[in-house]
């Protein structure tokens, strides 16, 4: 199982048993549809903050030349970042320091911070969706930061049917 209390296993089976949509698919116990529903974009889209954010994401996102116009610091601590492997941008350093690393009110600095912040975002699925999260707000950028975030396996869920 892929890290879950026994408490959100709960939930989700719950969740699982009483989704209309899933009826059918329980009823015969089809786990990969059920699996595959699981783990599919939840619809209305939830943001949720990436729990990992690789060095080459926030290289690709950033306009060299906004970086270039950036103080001797400002630049220092985007290298910084740079030179990790890997950002957690559910923690709120790490999208503060984006804010201050892009700060100003610039029109094209503004839009490359949010244009950072909305990268180390995506849409939570259905199944991190029923396990909720917490708003977060950084810049104009809202977002969850997810109480639980991955992938739902066959095994996972029919161990969950079965449990």
């Amino acid at each position: 199982m892929a890290l879950l209390t026994d408490g959100q296993k709960a939930t989700i089976k719950t969740a699982i048993l009483t989704e209309p949509a899933l009826a059918e698919a329980v009823a015969i116990r089809d786990d990969n549809t059920i699996t595959a529903y699981c783990n599919a974009t939840r619809s209305p889209n939830q943001k949720i903050w990436k729990p990992v954010y690789t060095a080459d994401d926030l290289f690709q996102t950033t306009d060299i030349n906004i970086y270039i116009a950036r103080s001797v610091a400002e630049r220092q601590a985007y290298d910084l970042l740079v030179t990790m492997d890997n950002l957690d941008p559910t923690r709120s350093s790490i999208r503060s320091g984006i804010v201050n690393i892009f700060s100003g009110f610039a029109q094209l600095v503004v839009a490359q911070r949010e244009a950072i912040l909305n990268d180390m975002t995506r849409s939570a699925s259905w199944v991190e969706y029923i396990l909720g999260g917490v708003n977060q707000t950084t810049g104009t950028v809202t977002a969850w930061v997810a109480n639980w975030t991955g992938e739902l396996s066959a095994f996972d869920v029919s161990s969950l049917l079965n449990g």
